[in-house]
């Protein structure tokens, strides 16, 4: 992790659209939190009746030190995960950590504003049936 990063940024944020992504992030977040990380994903934190804009907001702006960005065309076109993007786009300029954005590709996608030059971690072949050969817990 960047050594520049504040202490209180531990968190690996999963930025989502539900309910299309939530196998996905209930199948990477365990084997995540299995490697020492903390992560932080709407399924897993948020209970009914929670201020679920505030808390997505905090803990994208305050204790986040990476941001996992679920990707396909459909995913990217939700208005949520645009201005989660913005958020985060911010904070890598603020930071500064140019890698603080991840984006995972799902399915191909067309780049919009704010990822369009990162690299991208490829789940596109399937993810249930294990992982890339390229991702591991030193990847965050």
């Amino acid at each position: 992790m960047n050594s520049g990063v504040s202490p209180k940024r531990t968190k690996l944020f999963i930025s989502k659209a539900p309910p299309g992504d939530d196998q996905f992030t209930l199948w990477i977040a365990p084997r995540l939190e299995a490697a020492g990380y903390e992560v932080f994903a709407d399924i897993l934190e948020l209970d009914t009746g929670d201020p679920w804009r505030t808390r997505l907001t905090t803990t994208l702006q305050d204790e986040t030190v990476k941001m996992l960005l679920c990707c396909s065309n459909e995913r990217l076109k939700r208005k949520g995960v645009l201005q989660e993007i913005g958020i985060a786009t911010d904070l890598m300029n603020r930071l500064p950590d140019l890698n603080f954005i991840f984006p995972l590709r799902l399915q191909d996608y067309q780049p919009v504003f704010g990822i369009v030059d990162l690299q991208y971690i490829n789940f596109e072949k399937g993810w249930a049936v294990g992982q890339p050969s390229h991702i591991s817990p030193s990847s965050f």
